[in-house]
């Protein structure tokens, strides 16, 4: 009997999109793979979520616990919503994914195509898509820190959380943070440095810091 599985990644984007108050994403996937898989008569009997958004293979233990199983030819097919969440790393990790899919004869679907990587057509079509989203990927990273750069050279804050004793703060008409003084953390700030110059050591610090009852 044909088994089928879901295996859902959060990418770089998903992550700034949870973050501005959009739906959870994996949650919003998993419901498009499974309508997917009951309009296609597919029984799914497992559902693998990447929670981390690594690029890398060797950064997504989830990926690694798939494509073990995929090699020992545990599914006939896998259900992506693109193919880009298998592999968008280097062309090594593509190899990777293309060969094992290839070597447990499992189909990899999403609503937009089917691959099977057996079929030398649909084997190209899959290697020229990951190719593309290769290239797309390396030209989103050098967009992103292009503008990172240019962000901190204009002296905005880019980081998500602010340093002790700082807070963000919108800039007014523009996008972007900068950093304003928590005045409360600032004065702990100033005690660390006075304690210090007076001869005591990290330990005594924290000690004194607890006795006040001051929390990192």
């Amino acid at each position: 009997m044909a088994t089928y599985a879901i295996y859902l990644r959060k990418s770089r984007a998903d992550t700034e999109a949870e973050a501005r108050g959009e739906m959870e994403t994996l949650a919003r996937h998993e419901k498009q793979l499974t309508e997917l898989a009951h309009k296609m008569k597919l029984p799914i009997d497992k559902i693998y979520k990447e929670i981390v958004s690594g690029e890398t293979i060797a950064a997504r233990p989830v990926m690694q616990q798939l494509l073990q199983d995929v090699e020992q030819g545990r599914w006939s097919g896998v259900l992506v919503t693109e193919i880009e969440r298998l592999a968008r790393g280097d062309t090594i990790d593509q190899g990777i994914v293309a060969q094992t899919f290839k070597a447990g004869n499992t189909k990899i679907i999403t609503p937009a195509k089917t691959y099977d990587p057996n079929d030398e057509f649909d084997e190209e079509y899959f290697e020229f898509g990951l190719f593309m989203s290769r290239r797309e990927y390396k030209t989103i990273n050098r967009r992103i820190q292009r503008g990172r750069l240019t962000s901190v050279k204009e002296g905005k804050f880019i980081s998500s959380v602010p340093p002790y004793g700082y807070n963000k703060a919108k800039l007014p008409d523009d996008k972007g943070y900068s950093l304003v003084i928590n005045e409360a953390e600032a004065n702990v700030v100033q005690l660390i440095y006075d304690l210090y110059i007076k001869g005591r050591g990290m330990a005594a610090i924290a000690g004194e810091l607890d006795k006040m009852g001051i929390k990192p």
